[in-house]
């Protein structure tokens, strides 16, 4: 286990579809983050085709670029996926591409699901590691063996966890049913759009009752802070530690509910992983 701090953020994983045009959906993302940013969150993360399905062009560049001019403190990055790419030199290349458009400001990450590919040339290319669905059944059970091949594959001796991320579904009220309520205003769509659209880790058989079957399998939180400091300490047991815990973006709640969901997360969840006295996230 690492003795620094956690950090926290939030990983968009593409653009909702159910805001219709992509302007909208960035402009709804950009409000999240300068939430986030004032909440003293510590990063960001954007998938390079977050508005792939729209766009074919500069998909990766529009997001972090257009709200890095606006943020203060918050760190803005894009990650990219192996399973997209079919050979490690294509995915090296397509690195290189976007580095050179974003400049150093923007970081960069490979995301890793249960295929090795990404842990490995996350690795040999001395980027973070981005576990993208951390608590699907088969991504938790292979945490501790993603990270073996990340340090397997590193140059570096030692591999820092501070470079490793984890990602979830997250949504907290003050009271479990409050946090159930919430969410049928937009999780039945949400769950559709990974079955149709992208991997359907987060794709639960039993649609009648999702948020149930969710968090019953560890994959979501649907509750309260306690619910949500529980996943994130059964993360930490499983994986031998990390450096940040990232919610998957999502439009479960309205928008009033899932800002203070954040809240919540920043007043009650983060400081329980605050080793020292010198950050908090504040509401």
């Amino acid at each position: 286990m690492s003795d620094a701090d956690l950090k926290f953020g939030i990983l968009f994983a593409g653009s909702n579809p159910d805001l219709g045009e992509p302007a909208l959906a960035l402009e709804r993302d950009t409000r999240l983050v300068l939430l986030l940013d004032d909440l003293g969150y510590d990063c960001a993360w954007f998938s390079e085709n977050y508005i792939g399905n729209f766009y074919s062009t500069d998909t990766a560049k529009l997001p972090a670029s257009r709200i890095g001019e606006k943020t203060r403190g918050i760190m803005l990055g894009t990650f990219l996926s192996a399973l997209h790419y079919r050979h490690p030199s294509a995915l090296a290349d397509r690195i290189r591409e976007i580095a050179s458009r974003h400049g150093p400001e923007i970081e960069l990450s490979v995301a890793s699901q249960i295929s090795p590919a990404g842990a490995k040339v996350a690795g040999s290319l001395g980027l973070p590691l981005l576990s993208l669905c951390a608590t699907a059944p088969g991504d938790f059970n292979a945490l501790a063996i993603s990270w073996a091949i990340y340090e397997r594959n590193s140059g570096k001796n030692p591999v820092e966890r501070s470079q490793w991320s984890l990602a979830g579904p997250v949504h907290i009220a003050e009271t479990r049913e409050q946090a159930f309520g919430n969410v049928r205003y937009g999780l039945e769509n949400w769950i559709g759009n990974f079955r149709d659209v992208k991997a359907p880790p987060f794709a639960p058989a039993d649609t009648a009752n999702a948020a149930k079957a969710l968090v019953e399998s560890g994959q979501a939180v649907i509750g309260t802070a306690d619910d949500a400091i529980l996943q994130i300490e059964r993360l930490l047991e499983q994986s031998g530690g990390f450096g940040a815990f990232l919610q998957l973006a999502h439009n479960w709640a309205n928008w009033d509910e899932t800002k203070k969901s954040y809240q919540l997360f920043s007043r009650y969840v983060a400081p329980a992983f605050q080793i020292s006295d010198s950050k908090n996230l504040t509401s």
